[in-house]
């Protein structure tokens, strides 16, 4: 296991764990340093597709004979394929657990928090009202949530595509950095006592569901 997507609620708290998971396993982070390499992929200006980030098309590109988000989606599928042939990387948003499709050795988290958890969060982060904050919360949501759906489908954002899925207002980011952490350890580190029952099958146990 040497990728690990994770996709996230605004204010929930994606980029302080994907950093904190980043320096805990020493690997390499890339959020929005992901549009700088997709915009070298495209050879366009980062500006360009910075304004197409985590967004919908227009009414205006839909119709449009070649619409500005097949530079975004292919420069960000081809940046997020060689980052993960580098391995060692944490890809924060922008639909890379998806660009992805089902890569072995990756793990994927989605980080989800009450609305207005996030908002009293983002309040005290930014300095803004609370009003202010809420509105912002609602906004980015409603964004990210059409991009997802519009690129992805309606799968995009069901429990079942993630491994783990966190609610952080309940969860502690550094305590959901450490759990992930240790299952990307446990996993290049099997356990080195460990036999396989006797009878021949090395699957894993059956578990109530």
């Amino acid at each position: 296991m040497n990728i690990i997507t994770i996709t996230r609620e605004y204010g929930a708290g994606g980029g302080e764990v994907a950093r904190t998971l980043a320096d805990a396993l020493g690997w390499e982070l890339l959020d929005r340093e992901l549009l700088h390499q997709a915009a070298e992929v495209e050879h366009v200006p980062d500006a360009e597709l910075e304004r197409l980030d985590e967004k919908t098309l227009s009414m205006a590109d839909r119709y449009r004979m070649h619409p500005p988000h097949q530079k975004y989606l292919h420069g960000l599928k081809t940046a997020v394929e060689k980052a993960a042939e580098r391995g060692n990387i944490v890809l924060v948003g922008r639909g890379a657990r998806h660009l992805l499709g089902e890569r072995p050795g990756a793990l994927h988290l989605r980080l989800v928090a009450p609305k207005a958890w996030r908002a009293q969060r983002m309040s005290q982060l930014e300095n803004w009202s609370l009003d202010e904050s809420l509105a912002r919360c609602t906004e980015v949501d409603r964004i990210r949530s059409r991009f997802a759906r519009y690129f992805f489908g309606d799968k995009a954002t069901q429990p079942a595509q993630y491994d783990l899925v966190f609610n952080t207002g309940r969860v502690p980011l550094e305590d959901v950095a450490a759990v992930a952490a240790a299952l990307v350890r446990d996993a290049r580190c099997p356990n080195p006592d460990y036999a396989p029952p006797e009878g021949g099958t090395t699957s894993a146990p059956s578990r109530r569901r």
